[in-house]
């Protein structure tokens, strides 16, 4: 039997961008990259999203294509006071080899360890202004400190739909994928299943294609039955552990994707005309936190076995 087109090579970093000819973007943001591209200048930058929709990749082809002498700091692992005292400011400080402008990719910088790194970093920027820039990554914006962000500019990075159904059809002719038309038809509700998070919708689309290198989409949209099924039981058992049990033994329902099962948890309970209104705002104020939760915990299956604990809990109250 032939291997699983997925053990051959992780699409999602095959098919990483390397120039800003390769980024799926919208129009205005390409058109701004190649303006300073002519430029031969860029500002300091700020790039926020949801994860998955191309952050850290731009920073680095834009490094590339402006060939820069780089330097990568992974801020919730190293975004301390001495790291930004001592390795950032040294290599901002040195010549470039080249002549041309140094980079700084700080990613992940909403995990700073505290906000003295960031005032320190703030100085910086300003002192090596003429030689350096810095290119902030975060998905929450909130967590960088406002002078900050008052020195960078901030680019919209969500792509459009059509351009990633466009990206996924260019790759399964680059991977030499058999792809028939009908199956062809089911990639936008793909995209529209895990939009706008293009990783997650790259690594679905090779997980669709089976031993004979066939394309098969899957059906994405978890099935209202199921989602159904669990807050009814909820609501009339409050039993939380037989509710984590019912998601893990229907995993499959929601191709693990916990963050978007909690979406469509949170879409249904909003339509449910018969649910109390009280009980609606409660819900939807725990649903938006382990949302957030769910970006960097460790082990989703529990983040989410909490969240449907907490929302029991309140249906006790």
């Amino acid at each position: 039997m032939k291997l699983s087109y997925a053990l051959k090579g992780m699409w999602a970093i095959k098919y990483r961008p390397d120039c800003f000819k390769s980024m799926v973007l919208p129009k205005a943001t390409k058109e701004q990259l190649d303006s300073w591209k002519n430029e031969g200048e860029f500002p300091n930058l700020l790039l926020c999203s949801r994860p998955g929709m191309g952050k850290t990749s731009l920073a680095k082809v834009i490094g590339i294509e402006f060939e820069c002498d780089m330097l990568y700091i992974n801020a919730s692992d190293e975004g301390n006071v001495e790291t930004i005292r001592t390795k950032v400011k040294d290599f901002a400080m040195t010549a470039s080899l080249n002549g041309n402008l140094k980079l700084v990719i700080l990613d992940e910088a909403d995990g700073f360890s505290n906000i003295q790194s960031q005032k320190i970093l703030r100085a910086l920027m300003e002192e090596v202004a003429d030689t350096c820039r810095f290119i902030l990554t975060a998905n929450y914006r909130h967590k960088i400190i406002d002078p900050i962000i008052s020195r960078c500019v901030e680019l919209d990075i969500t792509a459009p739909k059509l351009d990633i159904v466009k990206r996924c059809v260019e790759i399964l002719k680059l991977e030499g994928i058999k792809a028939p038309m009908e199956e062809i038809r089911k990639i936008p509700a793909l995209v529209d299943a895990f939009y706008p998070d293009i990783r997650s919708v790259i690594k679905t689309l090779q997980n669709c294609v089976d031993e004979n290198n066939i394309l098969k989409v899957k059906e994405f949209k978890l099935d209202e039955v199921f989602v159904s099924n669990l807050i009814d039981d909820m609501i009339e058992n409050k039993d939380a552990i037989a509710a984590r049990r019912y998601v893990i033994e229907n995993e499959l329902q929601f191709n693990g994707d916990y963050s978007n099962l909690l979406m469509q948890v949170y879409k249904y309970v909003i339509d449910k005309t018969d649910l109390d209104h009280k009980l609606k705002a409660e819900w939807t104020i725990v649903i938006a936190e382990y949302l957030y939760r769910l970006t960097s915990a460790i082990d989703a299956e529990i983040c989410m076995a909490a969240c449907l604990a907490e929302m029991i809990m309140k249906i006790t109250k």
